[in-house]
């Protein structure tokens, strides 16, 4: 993910943090500080928090007069700066920051410098909260393996290193010059027969029906390779309507889809040809986390 770091503080288009707040603060609410007018409801929140900061400032206006009233009297009768309560650089400098703090934008309407300030950090909060999550969601997908522990079962290895094998298999006979036909995306339904000898495609439609989705490695066109040479990947279903049998077929396709350039990558370094991926131990641990991920889903689903 490239990020520009003049954008890394700005939020995204159609973020609905910032479409929430345009709603109530009105739109170029994060501009007020530096020249953006209030419009919309900004405009009626900015009318009524107009009102209240008058009051806040003159009430924090009559504090500051009492406190010096009280300073010029300890003054005289202590003979120390403000007297012994407020000698202290922090008092008069709480009421110049006060003072200024809650003094009234002239373009913004009645929101005060302070107010202008929290909606600015905010924006920027928010493009800074998104930026984070975009590149922690990109650094995830591309380092799944590297991240976290994957616990495979002796089956789904074979089943993996399988897959693995097959595909290099493949890309090497291409690597040869060999015309391999591609995979085709949508598999192949071969039903289970029942004990009756029939198949269950032809079983009634209240019972489900049962077998696998097969993927076929077909062989180069010519050859001697037999037609189930290169092999084949399977998905078995107890019900080929279910969202378990689906999501399993999902799984496995893209298996097989992100197993195929890193069997590419590995023949290329036996072969000394180029590959459009480097072969490397984190996209294989990588695959295999994303498909485990999948199966362990639908495992939940049959729960």
């Amino acid at each position: 993910m490239n990020i520009d770091h003049a954008d890394i503080l700005a939020p995204p288009p159609g973020d609905l943090s910032v479409s929430l707040l345009d709603s109530l603060f009105g739109p170029g609410w994060h501009s007020y500080l530096w020249g953006g007018a209030p419009a919309g409801a900004g405009s009626v929140l900015a009318e009524l928090l107009g009102y209240f900061n008058v009051l806040v400032l003159a009430g924090v206006a009559v504090t500051l007069i009492i406190m010096t009233f009280s300073g010029v009297i300890g003054t005289s009768h202590e003979g120390t700066p403000l007297g012994k309560k407020y000698h202290s650089i922090w008092v008069p400098m709480r009421g110049v920051t006060s003072i200024t703090l809650l003094t009234p934008v002239p373009w913004a309407g009645g929101f005060s410098i302070l107010q202008a300030a929290t909606l600015a950090v905010a924006f920027f909060g928010i493009g800074f909260a998104s930026t984070l999550w975009s590149v922690g969601l990109d650094y995830m997908e591309k380092r799944v393996g590297d991240m976290m522990a994957v616990d495979a079962s002796p089956a789904d290895n074979a089943f993996i290193l399988g897959s693995l094998e097959t595909l290099v298999v493949r890309r090497y006979l291409a690597a040869q010059g060999r015309e391999v036909p591609a995979i085709r995306a949508e598999p192949e339904w071969v039903g289970t027969a029942d004990p009756s000898g029939w198949d269950k495609s032809w079983s009634r439609l209240d019972q489900p029906e049962s077998g696998q989705w097969v993927w076929r490695v077909p062989p180069p066109p010519g050859s001697t390779i037999p037609a189930n040479g290169l092999g084949a990947f399977f998905v078995k279903c107890a019900d080929r309507t279910s969202t378990v049998c689906e999501t399993r077929k999902r799984a496995t396709f893209r298996l097989i889809s992100e197993l195929d350039p890193i069997a590419e990558a590995i023949v290329s370094r036996r072969t000394g040809t180029q590959t459009r991926l480097p072969l490397t131990d984190g996209a294989i641990r990588a695959a295999k986390a994303r498909y485990l991920s999948v199966m362990r889903e639908a495992v939940v689903m049959e729960m």
